[in-house]
């Protein structure tokens, strides 16, 4: 934003707009139609913030690059 309109803006702020546009957007993209092809791919990763892991797994179609879904935990059981 500084650099191409001149404007500061902090991570906090980042952040929430992120946050905000997240909460508006959550219910087009999961009841979208992505009509998979069959390749699909997965992978799982965590993420560490202030010393808490959370496990991420993504279903991903390999031929239009879309991720179908998705999961958030913060254990690796299955649920």
């Amino acid at each position: 934003m500084r650099e191409v309109h001149g404007v500061k803006i902090s991570h906090t702020q980042i952040a929430n707009y992120a946050t905000t546009a997240s909460y508006c957007i959550k219910p087009f993209v999961d009841s979208f139609d992505y009509k998979p092809t069959h390749y699909l791919a997965a992978d799982e990763t965590y993420t560490k913030v202030k010393n808490s892991k959370r496990y991420v797994w993504f279903i991903m179609d390999a031929i239009k690059k879309s991720i179908l879904g998705y999961r958030s935990s913060d254990s690796r059981d299955v649920g």
